[in-house]
């Protein structure tokens, strides 16, 4: 989902066939640094400790008690795995803001309906978003949490400080209201409630062919 150097991080568009890799591993990246004097250049590599990998996770009971994982074998049990097909990029995705997924358009048909993924954020600066029209951004399915974060220093694990923010369902009257989006501020969700009661679905679409 998010790569992070020296302070610095990016997104990963997870509708692209680049946030799907093929091998994982908790630090994917190394920094590249220009040491000059007055002999010349010279260039090496090296991981900063603090440098974070974040990874869409699997639907798991989570114990944020436990300490981080360590091995590999023991992370990518939590890492979600993908597949790149070969289909069409005239694609779309519309979100509705309501506990029902959108209909497609004319012309086109709906790939798949999920719920709408806007950003996840970590400690620090960490965080990043995805384009609310790459496919993305709508996930097939809702859980918590929804990512895992790993370390250069070779661990992975699940954080309270961990935070994912999804577009939220609209009440009716909320576009009438003097305090405009606010209809809901102070509610807690829970459970089955926060997906069905709060969180906006979506649908993938695709154009049809000619």
């Amino acid at each position: 989902m998010v790569l992070e150097g020296n302070g610095f991080g990016t997104s990963q568009d997870m509708g692209t066939s680049g946030s799907c890799l093929e091998d994982f591993t908790p630090m994917p990246f190394m920094q590249v640094y220009n040491d000059c004097d007055h002999e010349g250049c010279s260039t090496y590599g090296s991981r900063r400790p603090s440098d974070k990998s974040f990874w869409l996770a699997v639907d798991l009971d989570i114990d944020f008690r436990l300490a981080p994982m360590t091995t590999r074998d023991e992370m990518v049990k939590h890492i979600s795995k993908c597949r790149v097909c070969v289909g069409t990029k005239l694609t779309l995705t519309r979100h509705s803001y309501t506990d029902t997924p959108p209909d497609c358009p004319n012309n086109f048909h709906p790939l798949w309906t999920g719920y709408s993924h806007g950003m996840m954020t970590a400690s620090g600066l960490s965080g990043g978003g995805q384009s609310l029209s790459s496919p993305g951004s709508c996930l097939e399915q809702f859980h918590l949490p929804t990512y895992i974060e790993c370390l250069a220093a070779g661990f992975c694990g699940f954080y309270i400080n961990n935070i994912d923010m999804w577009l939220t369902q609209q009440n009716a009257t909320s576009g009438t209201s003097p305090i405009p989006g606010q209809w809901n501020m102070g509610d807690t969700y829970s459970g089955p409630g926060m997906r069905e009661q709060a969180v906006s679905r979506c649908t993938v679409c695709a154009r049809n062919t000619v």
